[in-house]
């Protein structure tokens, strides 16, 4: 349903089921997500216990962006976050995402998915928000030099670039528009260079179903780099068809989150170690006393 509030369209998306997991697709069902002016790099008053994509635009082309923001009191390092829309299930052939980032040889083949990665040493202070586009010199002159953070595409040399993991064939163009208009998704996850399975941190899904704007990795399981040769499979996303979207952005408009609850996220499964330690995860897991210190 529709409601107005202060000039913006409201949409409460309907509920979907959460089966736990290493998944963050039930939490589009909750919040609320408003159209309306952009305001990238503008801290929005939302509470949460994790990173949050916060605001997207996808027009005109070359004003996309995308923001996130550290809701939480504490410093967040980003030298393991990356930035995704990769999904693609072609036909006949094995299903292409984010998800087998651990994978040897992980690759995208088109030109306009992406996965990047914060530089290292990158930190989102208490409170602060940063934004992300593909073609920083355009956001800036439209909205003020230092809108943007980091630029996918490498447009404008005062402007820190992501480090494209995607290795895409072929590659992105300079520029290039990158978010689908119609639908589509950015998943912010984290990976420890280890790990057979990536950690979902959060996401946001927009527009119809298609092939390319739904997350579900539950068929699958990844053999990441550690010692061993066994594939690790991930736990049950929320399955796409329960999935609730926010609608396809209208032209020159930005998406922007109202509100940061989590809904149906299940103790211990979505974001893998993204839920508040336990005792004894203080004591004896020093990644989890690495996030949370």
């Amino acid at each position: 349903m529709f409601a107005l509030v202060l000039g913006f369209a409201v949409t409460v998306p309907a509920q979907a089921l959460n089966f736990g997991g290493h998944d963050e697709t039930s939490e589009v069902n909750f919040p609320l997500w408003a159209q309306g002016v952009p305001s990238p790099g503008v801290t929005p008053a939302i509470t949460a216990i994790h990173v949050l994509i916060t605001e997207f635009a996808v027009t005109p082309t070359g004003q996309e962006f995308i923001e996130i923001y550290n809701p939480t009191a504490e410093p967040v390092d980003l030298s393991e976050y990356y930035l995704s829309d990769n999904w693609y299930e072609p036909s006949g052939l094995p299903v292409q995402g984010y998800f087998r980032f651990p994978e040897a040889g992980y690759q995208i083949t088109t030109s306009s998915d992406y996965t990047v990665q914060f530089p290292q040493g990158t930190t989102i202070m208490p409170g602060a928000a940063m934004v992300i586009a593909p073609d920083g010199a355009v956001l800036d002159a439209t909205y003020g030099a230092g809108t943007t953070d980091f630029e996918i595409t490498g447009t404008d040399p005062t402007i820190p670039d992501m480090i494209n993991v995607g290795n895409n064939n072929p590659p992105i163009p300079p520029g290039g528009a990158l978010l689908s208009n119609s639908a589509e998704f950015i998943m912010i996850f984290s990976w420890d260079g280890m790990s057979d399975n990536v950690c979902d941190v959060d996401y946001v899904t927009w527009g119809a179903a298609a092939t390319t704007s739904r997350v579900d990795k539950t068929p699958f399981a990844i053999d990441g780099p550690d010692a061993d040769a066994i594939a690790t499979p991930y736990k049950s996303d929320t399955p796409d068809a329960m999935q609730s979207a926010v609608p396809a952005p209208i032209a020159a408009a930005s998406t922007a989150r109202l509100a940061g609850s989590e809904g149906f996220e299940s103790p211990g499964g979505n974001g893998c170690c993204f839920e508040p330690p336990t005792t004894v995860e203080y004591g004896t897991w020093g990644r989890i006393k690495a996030l949370y210190r």
